[in-house]
């Protein structure tokens, strides 16, 4: 798969990986791929200039495509049925970082404005840009809240959809990048002290916190087993111990 593998999803029965490939010259051109569960590859869409994050919810694909020279980004569309980008852009700040879908909207965290914006998939507009902590993220939507980590404060923040206001802050390790969602539980990668935390939705806590070493950027929760990615190592790996694995149900 040529190109530069930013985000990643599972849903309509594939894998979807956003990716830019270089063009001739300089550049770069967004491509969202489109994987059968043997690898091969169904579909190459292209998106925009950097597709930077996905997320599955309302029906499609949506894709987040970050911005060369701090120019706004865009999110788009992408009807699986087809394979094709649905309707225009929807605009959004200069740095879109993660996506996710929830409460019937979808929610894109922006690291240099420190906000996350609110965007009403029909009416395909931005109806609301809530401040968070500084340089947010990853997103998830999880326990009726959407949760956002800030890499500059070491927390992740709480939005309550039914006010559009953060709600609590929680402290984690240093720089919390990549999040994800299990159950009641909440899994934080810290990339600047080498850890995972994992924390409790419903009550907005963290339950513990387990050295990984290296830098851990992403993370996901497959079935009991949580995995995590190391930046400066090129790897993925698992969680070794059952006892570290625990998810709360």
């Amino acid at each position: 798969m040529p190109g530069y593998m930013r985000g990643l999803v599972v849903g309509a029965g594939s894998v979807w990986v956003a990716s830019a490939r270089p063009l001739s010259g300089s550049g770069s051109e967004g491509v969202v791929l489109r994987l059968a569960a043997t690898g091969r590859i169904e579909a190459a869409i292209r998106t925009g200039t950097w597709s930077a994050a996905l997320a599955v919810g309302e029906h499609a694909i949506w894709a987040v495509n970050s911005a060369p020279f701090l120019k706004r980004g865009t999110l788009v569309r992408i009807e699986t049925a087809t394979n094709r980008v649905d309707g225009r852009p929807i605009p959004l700040g200069p740095a879109p970082s993660g996506v996710a879908v929830g409460d019937g909207s979808v929610w894109v965290a922006d690291a240099l404005e420190g906000t996350v914006r609110r965007i009403d998939p029909k009416r395909r507009r931005t109806v609301a840009a809530i401040k968070v902590g500084s340089e947010p993220y990853g997103v998830v939507f999880a326990a009726g809240s959407v949760w956002v980590t800030n890499a500059d404060d070491d927390t992740v923040s709480r939005i309550d959809p039914r006010t559009n206001r953060f709600t609590a802050t929680i402290r984690v390790g240093r720089n919390p990048y990549g999040i994800a969602v299990h159950g009641r539980s909440l899994w934080i990668a810290n990339l600047g002290e080498g850890t995972v935390s994992q924390i409790d939705a419903a009550r907005g806590r963290v339950r513990r916190t387990i050295r990984t070493g290296g830098d851990p950027v992403g993370v996901v929760v497959a079935g009991e087993a949580v995995w995590f990615t190391l930046n400066s190592e090129g790897r993925v790996t698992r969680l070794k111990s059952s006892r570290k694995i625990e998810v709360a149900r």
